[in-house]
């Protein structure tokens, strides 16, 4: 929290050189409190001056508020992505005729990871969906290794039995 708050008035600093031309001055109040509620998406200077336009405004917003906006973002952030039917459907297809893109799809949906403003990684999909990529995946492997095998015994059969 200390070097947050140093790192903050090192922000203001600079904030109050800054030129009433600078975009964040054309932002309305709720635009400016996106700024302040989506802080992991804006570098700290626009943070900082998004903070110090509502506070000109008459729209301080406090550290009390400023903490319970970055939990509920944290809370918002670490949520599975939704559910990614499409994917699944063409993974599932791609799976009956090949492999290799079906493949790719399940590695996708098990593997895909997404970070949190704190640094922590998390599965981007939940289990459910994970469990299909799973699926797809071992599917379309053994249709790869299917088709593989089966056009090598035909090779082997046009090339030495006949």
């Amino acid at each position: 929290m200390k070097a947050n708050k140093v790192l903050d008035e090192a922000q203001l600093m600079d904030i109050d050189t800054i030129n009433n031309e600078y975009y964040l001055f054309s932002f309305t109040d709720d635009e400016l409190m996106d700024v302040i509620v989506k802080k992991e998406e804006w570098n700290d200077f626009d943070y900082v001056l998004a903070q110090k336009i509502l506070k000109e405004r008459g729209k301080e917003v406090s550290m009390d508020i400023l903490n319970a906006i970055r939990k509920q973002r944290e809370i918002e952030l670490s949520r599975h992505l939704p559910y990614p039917k499409t994917w699944i459907i063409t993974g599932y297809t791609f799976a009956l005729f090949g492999g290799l893109i079906s493949m790719m799809i399940g590695v996708q949906l098990i593997w895909d990871k997404k970070k949190l403003p704190d640094g922590r990684k998390m599965y981007a999909y939940d289990e459910s969906a994970r469990n299909h990529g799973r699926l797809i995946f071992l599917i379309g492997l053994m249709v790869l290794i299917l088709t593989i095998y089966f056009n090598m015994r035909e090779e082997f059969y046009n090339e030495f039995i006949r």
